[in-house]
């Protein structure tokens, strides 16, 4: 509600604060659901000439204006895995 009513203008980011690879994901995923991390293939980047991945979103202004706390990945995933999403 107080993004509706605050009055305020711009762009608003939610995530961890913090950048994760998406091998740290699926590690995190592999470990919560009990399975064999080995079985996670990785392969090598098509186009060398790029940095890979990307920087974490900004959450400076959720935490500033909405008091936004982030949710720690693994409790995060936790979470979504608990309500039977997987």
């Amino acid at each position: 509600s107080a993004a509706v009513v605050g009055g305020r203008e711009g762009v608003v980011n939610l995530g961890s604060g913090r950048s994760t690879s998406v091998l740290e994901v699926a590690r995190l995923l592999s470990e919560l659901l009990g399975t064999d991390s080995s079985l996670i293939e990785i392969e090598a980047p098509v186009d060398l000439t790029q940095e890979p991945g990307f920087a974490a979103v900004d959450i400076t202004r959720a935490r500033d204006w909405f008091g936004f706390s982030p949710t720690a990945l693994p409790d995060g995933l936790a979470r979504w895995l608990e309500q039977g999403v997987a």
